[in-house]
């Protein structure tokens, strides 16, 4: 019961402390909130005799994405997006060639691993839509439930590790090879937007405002997938109507211009981090599944350094092309966090775009691709 209770305020309570860590002392202002909570997190769920209420922390860190989504797509300017689609979709489409690629290098390295087609297979869904594409072709293709927690386990380890880099060095590490974020045509609405927001402080009032209408977007989306699928636990429908329905809002001019929404989803995606943090116990692989770690780590690392390779070829910018690296890998849930990150607001748009194009194609790569690999491997 005490852990339990602990787990509630460190999700609840820790994004406040990082804020404050990350803006008022010295020692603390070049990190990012969700690097102090995602490795918080971590810390926790590793240390011996802490316990994890998993249930608890799951039921947080999902209500928070939910209702993060919509405060972050309330500000969002529909007419900026034609003017870096081109570049966004080229960028994602690097993404999903690079995880299509170097699934197949590593599942080659690996041919030992016992049915490895099928785990590539569920990698390449994870690493171009998200876990509930990862679950899906489990699914689909028959695997074992042992086989199924070892790489949920070692892939949270290996993102984790992931995550850590994109919220500290890789914006840096990227712009000395890649080209820098260039500003829309249309900077002057940017422009308008942040002068609005000079001085502007956080109230309950707002707060309430926003939760009020995310309320409203997530019922209606939550009554949409009923209709649609014939069941309310579909949490790929769920994130599709979430968004579709916070970008049609954001074209209502006084729902556009409420104050407050990215702020207040920034908050909860902290909370996300938190969560996620919580849930990254590395005993889990160690102890069972040490070579499916390092298979998922190699996979990771491979897909990514083709990722920036062909980036560097086709003249991707850095923000570009960390943010299709995060909305493929991580989903829609990061995408605001990272563009915090790389202080770009400019980019969560497209972002949240593509992660849902990753979503959309996932199953169907992953599928076709584990049993492409399983005629090439010979089983």
């Amino acid at each position: 019961m005490i852990f339990s209770i602990l787990n509630i305020l460190i999700v609840l309570l820790l994004p406040a402390i990082s804020i404050n860590l990350t803006s008022r002392l010295t020692v603390f202002n070049k990190l990012s909130p969700v690097f102090i909570c995602y490795l918080v997190g971590i810390i926790l769920a590793n240390t011996p005799g802490y316990k994890i209420d998993a249930k608890i922390v799951t039921s947080l860190y999902e209500a928070a994405v939910m209702f993060a989504i919509p405060m972050l797509l309330y500000n969002v300017r529909l007419a900026q997006w034609p003017k870096v689609a081109k570049l966004s979709l080229l960028s994602f489409l690097l993404a999903v060639v690079s995880a299509l690629v170097g699934a197949s290098i590593v599942s080659f390295i690996f041919k030992d691993i016992p049915e490895v087609w099928n785990l590539s297979g569920m990698l390449i869904g994870i690493f171009v839509g998200g876990t509930a594409n990862m679950q899906a072709i489990g699914v689909g293709l028959g695997v074992s439930d042992v086989a199924f927690v070892q790489l949920n386990a070692a892939e949270v380890a290996c993102c984790g590790v992931y995550l850590l880099f994109l919220v500290s060095i890789a914006q840096k590490l990227a712009l000395y090879f890649l080209p820098a974020y260039k500003l829309s045509p249309i900077e002057t609405i940017k422009e308008e937007l942040s002068t609005e927001n000079d001085g502007y402080k956080l109230n309950i009032t707002d707060i309430l405002l926003n939760f009020l209408i995310a309320i409203v977007v997530i019922l209606f989306s939550v009554g949409l997938t009923y209709l649609i699928t014939g069941k309310i636990n579909n949490p790929g429908w769920l994130i599709i109507l979430i968004t579709s329905l916070s970008l049609l809002g954001s074209t209502f001019k006084r729902i556009n211009r409420l104050k407050g929404g990215f702020e207040t989803g920034n908050y909860l995606l902290l909370m996300f981090c938190t969560g996620i943090g919580l849930m990254a116990d590395f005993s889990l692989v160690i102890k069972d599944g040490l070579e499916i770690l390092v298979y998922v780590s190699l996979m990771l690392l491979v897909i990514v350094i083709i990722h920036f390779f062909l980036s560097y070829l086709f003249k991707v910018d850095a923000d570009n092309m960390i943010i299709s690296s995060t909305a493929t890998i991580f989903g829609p849930a990061f995408i605001g966090q990272i563009a915090a990150a790389l202080k770009n607001k400019d980019i969560i748009f497209p972002g949240m775009v593509i992660s849902m194009m990753g979503i959309g194609i996932a199953n169907y790569l992953g599928i076709s691709m584990a049993y492409l690999l399983k005629m090439l491997l010979g089983y």
